[in-house]
């Protein structure tokens, strides 16, 4: 998730949710797509630019908190107020 550190976005999603093996490879995926390291700060009294979690389940159960509010997952996913993407793990390919 985007925190919004030092006062503004730093990607053009707020959330993304991620497939991976495991968080390092997650990690990586993530500066793939968007130029960013996942660890930066942007000013000590921010704190972290992004906020990160990791989960087993599907993606269904991993967006139930955040889809909160909404009619299904489908219409969160394609809200305009809070911008979500999805990065599914398609082959083995996707993680060179």
């Amino acid at each position: 998730m985007d925190m919004h550190s030092g006062g503004g976005a730093k990607t053009k999603f707020d959330i993304y949710f991620i497939e991976a093996p495991d968080s390092d490879t997650a990690r990586e995926i993530f500066t793939r797509e968007t130029g960013k390291d996942p660890d930066d700060v942007a000013c000590e009294c921010c704190g972290s630019n992004f906020s990160f979690g990791s989960a087993e389940e599907s993606l269904e159960k991993c967006a139930e908190y955040w889809a909160n509010g909404y009619k299904d997952l489908a219409e969160f996913l394609n809200n305009k107020r809070k911008p979500v993407k999805v990065i599914r793990l398609t082959h083995e390919a996707d993680l060179i």
